[in-house]
């Protein structure tokens, strides 16, 4: 792992907190930086350092909520969060993903899988459970599945870096193309296919096995 990634963990339970910490204390490189157990103390707290990753637990009203990761996003965008929750609410996660929510697991997990998502967060890459995907399909087979062959090449090409969790700079330095050429190509790919956010768009791409190592 990279070297100095601080975290932060939001989350009123002790044993919660206990085992993030144990997993964090065996990879070097990860460094504590705080905990919080109520929204309030959150916010107080990265008014004065703000952390790589926030590792929360938003369903705990009125300790933390939706609204904390909301919150959280609209005012620290550089924080990558990583919610690890016993919420199963399909309407509340989905909700969660559309407003940017890169990696997303439960606490059914085991450790392979919370390592690989806390992986996944320092790399700035996507990450869902089993369940998370599955509603993310479920939703998807609910609606008319678009066509691939109305993207372009370059097109295509992007869906694929976007899904592997390339940000525009990321994919723009990749492809050696401008930023904003890359967020204008989002937009065309996001209105040709009818979708409203990426992680409907990460669905379209493992349907259409986009998703490469």
């Amino acid at each position: 792992m990279e070297a100095s990634t601080t975290i932060a963990i939001a989350d009123p339970q002790l044993l919660s907190r206990a085992g993030i910490k144990h997993l964090l204390s065996q990879n070097e490189g990860l460094v504590l930086l705080f905990e919080s157990t109520r929204e309030e103390e959150l916010f107080s707290q990265l008014k004065i350092q703000q952390p790589n990753i926030l590792v929360i637990d938003y369903d705990h009203s009125p300790h933390f909520s939706a609204n904390t990761v909301h919150t959280v996003i609209k005012n620290y965008p550089d924080i990558q969060l990583l919610i690890i929750t016993d919420d199963d609410r399909r309407h509340q996660i989905l909700r969660l993903l559309e407003s940017g929510v890169k990696t997303f697991i439960t606490k059914a997990c085991n450790e392979e899988e919370v390592e690989d998502a806390l992986l996944a967060a320092v790399r700035k890459e996507k990450f869902f459970c089993a369940k998370v995907l599955d509603y993310l399909l479920e939703r998807s087979a609910s609606q008319a599945s678009p066509d691939i062959t109305i993207l372009s090449p370059r097109e295509i090409e992007i869906v694929s870096l976007i899904a592997k969790g390339l940000v525009a700079k990321e994919i723009a330095a990749e492809l050696h193309l401008s930023t904003h050429t890359v967020y204008t190509h989002r937009k065309n790919i996001l209105k040709k296919l009818n979708l409203r956010s990426s992680s409907e768009l990460l669905v379209f791409a493992l349907q259409n096995n986009l998703v490469t190592g």
